[in-house]
């Protein structure tokens, strides 16, 4: 997934308003994002003149067509954050920086699928890094967590005390904060799986990541249950 660029605000890129002049004849239009609805009503020289659908991530180029003294006026709209942007193209030109309308749409972002959309955000629609599972010394933390457990809950008559019940908890807490780690990693890794497999489908994916995380996420909050039980047992 490549992730749609943010540019920084720019009104100039922004305009709702544009007054331009065609064969010497002035001409007014006007955008006027819809609140309720994902269209923008167009208004030409004072008269309605269409609506054009707001782009979303998914459909980041929309444009419109519309007539003036004879010529083809095109409104396209480019999705940005925070605010869509705007041009108007006359015999494929921009009427902004002369710029081609062909070299705008090759600079709008990229449309993503059903999938990075609906997913995307959980990683601000970016690719994540493919972190390991432990790092070396989470594994090393890891390992002395579990044998200090064992070894304190095999220790008799059982310890007390502040100190003691600090020995207990910190090396518990310890792997609990690992499991989460490892689960985040599960969630990213499992994203980027599911990135690479779009022949899975949108419905697909979408039922494959949940289990997965959800799955794992049950792991995570029985494992140190399961955990708990068996020191005691052990005792």
């Amino acid at each position: 997934m490549t992730a749609p660029a943010v540019a920084e605000p720019d009104v100039t890129r922004e305009r709702l308003h544009w007054s331009f002049e065609l064969d010497g004849t002035a001409h007014v239009l006007e955008l006027y994002p819809s609140v309720g609805r994902r269209t923008v009503a167009l208004e030409l020289d004072g008269q309605p003149a269409g609506t054009v659908a707001k782009p979303t991530r998914r459909r980041p180029w929309e444009i419109a067509t519309l007539g003036a003294g004879g010529r083809a006026v095109v409104v396209a709209l480019t999705w940005n954050l925070p605010v869509m942007r705007t041009d108007v193209f006359v015999d494929g030109l921009s009427l902004r920086d002369g710029g081609r309308i062909e070299d705008a749409r090759a600079a709008a972002p990229p449309p993503l699928d059903a999938y990075e959309d609906a997913i995307g955000g959980l990683f601000g629609y970016e690719v994540p890094a493919r972190r390991p599972f432990l790092r070396r010394w989470m594994s090393i933390a890891a390992v002395a967590s579990v044998v200090v457990l064992v070894v304190f809950v095999r220790i008799e008559p059982p310890p007390t005390g502040v100190v003691a019940g600090a020995v207990g908890v910190v090396p518990f807490v310890t792997l609990c904060v690992l499991l989460f780690w490892t689960w985040l990693v599960v969630v990213e890794r499992t994203h980027l799986t599911l990135l690479a497999r779009p022949q899975l489908g949108e419905t697909g994916r979408l039922i494959l990541f949940w289990a997965a995380i959800i799955g794992y996420g049950l792991g995570v909050v029985v494992g140190p249950i399961a955990f708990a039980a068996f020191l005691t047992l052990i005792r």
